[in-house]
Parts: structure tokens; C-alpha cells; sequence
């Protein structure tokens, strides 16, 4: 037995001998020592130095079958290639200028090509035949942290990973993961060991051994879950028995693989608390309102071997297992549905029990069910309807309202152009009157003042009717006529034609916009000319919708009178007349139209096209 005199050499973490068997290395984590295995004495002890006296922690050291030793430590990656002669080290770079080598390792590993495989915060590199391969590059979980690197036979690199379970990689491929859904105990790996084609690995949770080739991969051992009290630092397997190192001495026990078909562990429910009422543990189903969302179980599960008790749950068939240790559960303010709560459990050497069941049924409240809901809809639907009615009755009325008022300026408009008519027709019959007075014809004068009267009067009575009767608007018309009448004597003569078939009470027509063109015609188609000439007046239906009204005379010709007009006066009467159409067709939906030709060389016909109303 040797003792070792310097403190920090304590807990010895590594072992290892060289290729000839003849030199012990050990480690811990502060250092590293070496000594004769034929004259194993205290005072032939060697240490790792470094030369500035710089201290250091190392994780791992490896040998290659040339004796070159690697050391992973906090500072990074250090290779001695005559480890027999020196044993020391200036810096934590390997090479010169190569940073990657001066990051904090965690493991060293030579494979039978001595090829050093080595993990840092990086991830897992290789140093092969003075190349750097940086596998950490290609696959994402080679940048996890790595705890151990071993080779099997044929060449593939194992790898414990810190969470992420076994990883298998062979011709810088990653062909393999086994997790704790395979049945690893744990998927924190710390220590490996190859046993021809077995792995085994200490996790986080329990001892594996992994079969390479057959129908259950993963195998776990029974009373090893004791061992995790303790630092494992290292393990070695024989034909029989498997030998862990830990801080509190060596342990060992026959590597007999757990019967995977033993009795599996049954599991009770002890208690159901729902909102801290207990419900009945022999009823399986239960209906809870819709306050009572809050609901715990308690329960356990009966072992014998009184071994380690992993429990699953889910609250639903189609979801997923979800794993625990503990021994009550909680759910709290669930939402309203069906729910069913199974329960099963297994120890690291059984299969996973049977679920136990309990159905519950969590009711909405009645705002959450579906004749509320659709209720509420229902309501919803008509109190948009019954607001999309007023808004749009709303904006009808405002509409309306804009037209009127429209209607109302338009109507005032014409009304105003109709009062500018009536004083323009008045200077006109004066004009007549004078006429017969300057020539002494009082008689004339007297009858023209009489028929005046009459006109005068009837024009009061229409000129505030926007609309009047045909009948109306001919009786005008006639007063006026017979005023022209007389005064031109024989050189003018009229006739008035209307359809038979037209109800001249009824049908309606905007007032006086005959008499200017009338008016004109007389004055300026049948004066000019030496011997006078007619007009006739003729009004009759055009088509179904429309009244045609045609003045047409045999005086000079609108294109002939407007030439031969030296000051190129415009009739005042028909201008204003348009401007009332104009305004009119503004109002109604279908427009009067007026249009004015000459008949060949002479006369000339107006044809005004109103529509029915």
C-alpha cells in the first residue's frame, strides 16, 4: 500500500499504465503523478509540473500506444511527447497561434490509431495525423458537453453526452442515440466502459448496460441506485463482476442483468381532493361543476424490493406521458372538458405497470355552452341587423332630405328664370299696343289691351306651376296667338294639332317653355319675309314614354335669320327657357330634349321631347 503525502492527491479520479504495463499514471483533479510498477515506493513518485508553477485543473489524461500523454484541463489541451523523461509543461497551447487547443477541455481519448479525440466547451474535435477535425461542425449535438469518449471493436467512437444520452459515431457519422426513451436510467452520461460488444455507462439515475446486437438494447441493475450517493470516478468489468471507484471506497456486485418480465409494481390511489372536498377513491367517474377546477391526487405504488418508483401520468388519451418521482399531483383551474387521469409506475428493472383510471367530466359554465353561445349570436346578428336598419334608414332619410332641399333650390331656380320670362313677354305686347296706338287704331288697341287682361291674368295663374296641363298650357297659347293675330292681320296664320289619343287634362308638360319659341318663330322666321307665313303647332305621343312637341314654320330659316341679323341678337326668351331645362333635367330622372332645324332652304322645326309624367 502507498500513501500519498501531498493533499491534493487525496481522491484519485484516474488510473492507467503504459503499453508496457511497467509505469502507473494516476490523477485527480489538481494533478498527476507517475510511478514505477516494480518499485512502487512514496519517494519514486513523479509529478506533473508546470513550469512557471502556474496551478492547474485536470479533468482527464489519456496514453497513446507511443506513450504520448494528453491532458484535458481547465485552460485547454496539453500533449507531452516524452512523458518518461519530462514531465512538465510551459503553456495550455498545443501550437502556436491555435486557439482552439486553449479552450477548457473536459475529456482526452486515443483510439487504437492513436488518433486524440478530445471535448471542450466547443465540443468534439480530433487530432488525426497532425490535422485538426472539428466534428462539432457537422451535427448539432456534437457541440454538447462531452463527459467520456470510448472505442468498440469495430472502430466506433461511443460518447457520453451531459443530457443527451449515448452517441454513437463511425466514419464521421452519427449513426446512433440511444436516450432514456430506449431505457437509459438517465440521459446525463459520466462514465464508460467497453465490454466486448456491451457498453456500460453510469448516468445520472442508475447503472446501464447496453447490448449492441439484440431485441432489448438497454438493461438495467438492480441495487445500484445506492451507488448515486457517491462520486463514481471510475468503473471496470470482468467476466463476473462489475467495480465501481467512489469517494467512499470500492463497490462491487455480479453483473447479472434484471429479468425484464418481473413483477411489476402495483399502483393505489390513496386520496382525490377537489377543492379541498375528498371524493370517493371506489368510484372511477365522477361530474364536477364547473367551479370545481381545481383537483389533486395522492397515490403509491407497492414494491417489495423496495426499489426506486418512477410514476407517469396524462390527463387525456391522445396526450403525452409526462414522468415524475413525486407522489401527488395537482391540477388547477382545468377548463371545461372530458378528462381521463391514468396513473401507472415501474422501477429501473420492470416494465411500466397497468394505468389506474379516473374519469371526470368538468362542466362549462352556461355562458360556455352552446345555446348560450348561439344565443348570444342570435342577439348579436339581430341587434346589427336592427342597427344596419337604422343607419341605413338614417342615411335614406339624410339623402332624401339632401335631394329635397336640392329639389327645393332647383324648383326656386327655375321659378326665378320664369319670373325674368314674364316681364321680357310683357315688353313684347307693349310693344304691340304702341304699334296700334301710333297708328291711330284705337279699336285695335282696345281689343289688344282687353286680350292683354285676359293673358295677364292666366299668366299669373301658371307662372308659379312648374308642371301645368296641356290643356292649360294650350289655352295660353291661344290667348297669346290671338294677340300676334291681330296684330299681323293677314300676314300670320296658326293651326294647333293635338293627338287624339292624348288626355290634355291629364298629361303635364313644364309651363310656358312653348310660348318663347313661338314667339320667335313669329318675329324673327315669318317677319322678315314680305308676305308673312304660318306656324303650326303639333303635339303627339313618341313611343310609350315620351310627348313630342313640334313648332314649325315657313319663314326664313334658322340658319338664314341668324345670318342676315346685323347685331346678332339672342332671344332672351329662349335662353332663359334652356336654362330652365337645364335645371329641370337636373331634377328628373329622364331629360327633356330640345333640338332646332331649318327645313332645307326655308322654315324651320323645333321638336321638344318630354317624358310622360
Amino acid at each position: 500500500m502507498i500513501c500519498l503525502t501531498r493533499k491534493k492527491f487525496s481522491s484519485i479520479k484516474q488510473i492507467s499504465t503504459d503499453t508496457s504495463g511497467e509505469t502507473i499514471f494516476f490523477s485527480s483533479d489538481y494533478g498527476l503523478g507517475m510511478l514505477s510498477a516494480k518499485n512502487a515506493k512514496t519517494k519514486n513518485i513523479r509529478y506533473l509540473r508546470e513550469t512557471h508553477n502556474s496551478g492547474f485543473v485536470l479533468k482527464s489524461f489519456s496514453l497513446s500506444s507511443k506513450n504520448q500523454l494528453s491532458l484535458a484541463l481547465s485552460s485547454g489541451v496539453v500533449m507531452l511527447n516524452d512523458p518518461f523523461n519530462k514531465l512538465s509543461f510551459t503553456s495550455s497551447n498545443y501550437k502556436e497561434g491555435e486557439n482552439f487547443f486553449s479552450s477548457r477541455a473536459y475529456r482526452v481519448y486515443y483510439d487504437r490509431d492513436d488518433n486524440l479525440w478530445f471535448s471542450n466547451v466547443n465540443g468534439l474535435a480530433e487530432l488525426s495525423g497532425g490535422k485538426l477535425i472539428r466534428h462539432y461542425q457537422h451535427h448539432p449535438l456534437l457541440t454538447k458537453r462531452i463527459n467520456d469518449i470510448a472505442q468498440l471493436p469495430d472502430g466506433t467512437i461511443v460518447l457520453a453526452t451531459d443530457g443527451y444520452g449515448l452517441l454513437f459515431l463511425k466514419n464521421n457519422l452519427l449513426i446512433r442515440q440511444i436516450t432514456r426513451e430506449d431505457g437509459l436510467a438517465n440521459n446525463i452520461c459520466k462514465k464508460l466502459f467497453i465490454q466486448k460488444d456491451h457498453v456500460w455507462v453510469i448516468t445520472g439515475g442508475g447503472i446501464n448496460r447496453i447490448f449492441l446486437n439484440g431485441k432489448n438494447p438497454v438493461e438495467s441493475f438492480e441495487y445500484t441506485n445506492n451507488l448515486l450517493d457517491n462520486d463514481i470516478n471510475e468503473l471496470f468489468v470482468d467476466q463476473d463482476t462489475a467495480y465501481f471507484a467512489t469517494n467512499h471506497g470500492l463497490v462491487f456486485f455480479a453483473n447479472t442483468p434484471f429479468d425484464r418480465n418481473k413483477e411489476v409494481p402495483k399502483v393505489l390511489i390513496s386520496a382525490i381532493i377537489n377543492n379541498r372536498k375528498p371524493l370517493s377513491i371506489n368510484t372511477s367517474s365522477f361530474n364536477l361543476a364547473p367551479a370545481d377546477n381545481n383537483i389533486t391526487f395522492y397515490y403509491s405504488a407497492l414494491d417489495f424490493q423496495n426499489n426506486y418508483i418512477l410514476y407517469r401520468y396524462r390527463l387525456k388519451e391522445t396526450s403525452p406521458w409526462t414522468e415524475t418521482r413525486n407522489r401527488r399531483l395537482e391540477f388547477s383551474s382545468l377548463e371545461p372538458g372530458i378528462y381521463k387521469f391514468e396513473l401507472s409506475a415501474r422501477t429501473n428493472n420492470s416494465q411500466w405497470s397497468k394505468p389506474v383510471e379516473v374519469s371526470f367530466i368538468l362542466k362549462a359554465h352556461f355562458w360556455h355552452s352552446w345555446w348560450f353561445i348561439f344565443l348570444i349570436l342570435l342577439i348579436a346578428s339581430f341587434s346589427f341587423y336592427k342597427i344596419a336598419v337604422i343607419v341605413t334608414k338614417q342615411q335614406k332619410d339624410k339623402e332624401q332630405q339632401r335631394l329635397l332641399l336640392k329639389n327645393k333650390i332647383l324648383m326656386l331656380e327655375q321659378q326665378a328664370l320664369q319670373a325674368m320670362m314674364n316681364p321680357h313677354f310683357v315688353f313684347n305686347v307693349m310693344n304691340s299696343i304702341q304699334h296700334y296706338i301710333n297708328t291711330k287704331d284705337t279699336s285695335s288697341a282696345n281689343k289688344i289691351l282687353t286680350g292683354f287682361a285676359r293673358l295677364i291674368r292666366k299668366n299669373l295663374d301658371i307662372c308659379t306651376k312648374s308642371f301645368i296641363s296641356i290643356e292649360e298650357e294650350i289655352e295660353y297659347l291661344s290667348l297669346y296667338l290671338v294677340l300676334e293675330k291681330k296684330r299681323f292681320g293677314e300676314k300670320f296664320s296658326y293651326t294647333i294639332d293635338i293627338s287624339p289619343d292624348i288626355d290634355q287634362d291629364e298629361t303635364m308638360i313644364p309651363s310656358m317653355i312653348l310660348q318663347p319659341y313661338i314667339e320667335n318663330a313669329i318675329w324673327h322666321g315669318l317677319m322678315p319675309k314680305d308676305d308673312g307665313g304660318s306656324i303650326a303647332i303639333v303635339i303627339k305621343h313618341e313611343g310609350a314614354d315620351h310627348l313630342l312637341i313640334q313648332i314649325i314654320d315657313d319663314g326664313v330659316g334658322i340658319d338664314n335669320s341668324l345670318s342676315i341679323k346685323k347685331d346678332k341678337h339672342e332671344s332672351k326668351g329662349m335662353s332663359l327657357t334652356q336654362e330652365r331645362i337645364n335645371l329641370i333635367n337636373q331634377i328628373e330622372v329622364n331629360p327633356i330634349q330640345i333640338s332646332i332645324k331649318q327645313n332645307g332652304d326655308s322654315g324651320t322645326t323645333i321638336s321638344i321631347l318630354v317624358p310622360n309624367r
